[in-house]
């Protein structure tokens, strides 16, 4: 999910531009740092994701044998923060026969093979796709879907970062296969009523077939 975050650091602007915009450069410099590294406020952690807006841009500092001038300076970014059981949409970016990886948003997250479906899913590598093995549900890179997050694994940054996802749930994964599964259940719940008729009408055959002995 994303959050506007207001918050306050110490930027580093290198001496050969110091004779610009302050304040531009102060802009710019934020900007290369962001989606590197990651941060945490209030116990929660996520990636920075864009500059929003600068507040103010205090008096700069000099550290003995560093070259750059560090100015104090408050300012507002567009932050990420991803939190376990939510849910997320993205795109499959690769496919693998252990599982898919999918982008959502700043991180990539790993949905394994045995959570993609509520099926039997297995990997064909000609077609470079998953396949439900009863449903003949499909997967392949490029598909938009819908997971939840099931574990998060923090590292410094968001490359070595881990998301671990779901798509078994009801109403995850591809918007197609909604119909699909709601086509399933109905095709179930015929059968279960054909069961329960048959299951109705037996004991009155067997009673019958006693009358008649009698």
């Amino acid at each position: 999910m994303y959050y506007l975050i207001t918050a306050e650091d110490f930027v580093r602007v290198p001496a050969a531009r110091l004779g610009e915009d302050i304040e531009k450069v102060v802009y710019s410099e934020l900007e290369k740092g962001l989606s590197k590294g990651i941060f945490e406020i209030e116990g929660n952690k996520g990636v920075m994701v864009a500059v929003e807006k600068i507040y103010d841009v205090g008096e700069g500092k000099i550290i003995q044998g560093d070259g750059g001038v560090y100015f104090e300076v408050r300012f507002t970014v567009v932050a990420e923060i991803p939190a376990n059981l939510e849910c997320v949409k993205g795109f499959v970016r690769s496919i693998m026969d252990f599982g898919v990886f999918i982008e959502i948003g700043t991180f990539d997250g790993l949905c394994h093979i045995s959570q993609i479906f509520d099926d039997y899913g297995s990997y064909d590598g000609r077609n470079k796709m998953i396949v439900g093995k009863g449903t003949g549900k499909k997967l392949m890179s490029g598909d938009e879907v819908k997971a939840r997050i099931t574990t998060i694994s923090w590292k410094d940054d968001v490359f070595n970062t881990k998301i671990g996802l779901t798509m078994r749930q009801p109403y995850l994964g591809k918007d197609e296969w909604i119909e699909i599964d709601k086509k399933i259940h109905e095709k179930d719940e015929k059968m279960k009523e054909k069961e329960s008729k048959s299951q109705k009408e037996e004991p009155r055959g067997k009673d019958e077939k006693k009358e008649k002995k009698k």
